[in-house]
């Protein structure tokens, strides 16, 4: 966690750098009733991430699988967090303190619009 720490305060002297939280992603987008660990889980998450994002066209947890390097989880968690970080700067919303303590999700805005 260190090594992460250090990461993140290095890239930001170039680069915009975003904390972000993808439990706290899934549970803006309403589905983090069940952990990604549990049954039903995961494809909940991956449900409900796709209905913003338009992939995969038909989430299901084996076809995503074999689109990601290791454990799906990971993948739920690496595609969450890539998609709050790609979204524009209206579209997300800062939990806690800008710039620096603060960790960002979509914004209630953009969830009213699903694809």
């Amino acid at each position: 966690m260190l090594v992460g720490f250090a990461l993140f305060k290095r890239l930001r002297r170039e680069w915009e750098c975003l904390e972000v939280f993808p439990q706290a992603t899934a549970r803006i987008l309403g589905a983090s009733s069940t952990h990604k660990s549990q049954a039903g889980g995961l494809a909940a998450q991956l449900r409900a991430v796709a209905r913003f994002t338009g992939w995969p066209e038909s989430p299901n947890v084996q076809s995503f699988q074999a689109a990601v390097h290791g454990p799906a989880h990971d993948g739920l968690d690496a595609y969450l967090s890539a998609w709050v970080a790609a979204l524009e700067p209206n579209q997300r919303t800062g939990l806690g303190v800008p710039p620096s303590d603060v960790i960002w999700v979509p914004s209630k805005g953009l969830l009213s619009n699903p694809l």
